[in-house]
């Protein structure tokens, strides 16, 4: 099909406020820093956040996830539609504090409507299926380390998920990070009718 127009917004701030990546930066000022970037936005059909842009934010998979990322409007810009990095816990688990366990994963949202009367919807997501050793995951034989540090390697693998397709139908597959190592699931995408 034809190409389409892409604007990639980095913001340049670090998710973590430490360098051992134990404490998140407060997730509304950088929520704010986001909100001023996307007015560079410019009109296209897509723009690529960060993997990281939402650290701090736990969406809730189900009827919940879906109202949360309803808030995300303001940083479509002009873009009609947006690919950003996040990460998702089970329905039912505790938001309060840092969870058990999470997924890294990839919302493509569309807008819906126009002016007052415009929504960001979930079109797709694509969950990290393959995770960086030792940084998000650990072999089996290290898994004692999850006693010394128990904040640490709570990301889990995440599950196949259908394959995202733009408005006009053409269909695109999302990687996040180390899993672009291994083109595998990029070539399944393929397969499956991504351009």
């Amino acid at each position: 099909g034809d190409a389409i127009d892409v604007a990639i917004v980095q913001s340049g701030v670090p998710a973590y406020a430490d360098q051992e990546g134990q404490e998140l930066r407060d997730p509304t000022a950088l929520y704010a820093h986001y909100r001023k970037l996307a007015d560079e936005i410019p009109d296209c059909e897509l723009a690529l956040w960060p993997e990281s842009a939402l650290s701090g934010f736990f969406f809730e998979e189900g009827e919940g996830e879906r109202e949360q990322l309803r808030s995300l409007l303001p940083l479509f810009g002009r873009a009609r539609g947006m690919v950003i990095g996040a990460l998702r816990v089970e329905p039912g688990a505790a938001r309060s504090s840092f969870p058990d366990a999470y997924r890294n994963v990839a919302y493509y949202l569309g807008r819906e409507g126009e002016g007052r009367r415009a929504a960001a919807t979930m079109r797709a997501v694509h969950e990290k299926m393959r995770l960086v050793p030792g940084g998000e995951a650990l072999p089996f034989w290290l898994g004692w380390l999850r006693s010394v540090w128990p904040n640490l390697w709570r990301t889990e693998h995440g599950r196949p998920q259908e394959l995202a397709r733009l408005p006009d139908g053409r269909g695109f597959g999302m990687a996040i990070c180390y899993e672009n190592s291994f083109p595998g699931h990029l070539a399944r995408d393929a397969k499956r009718g991504a351009s």
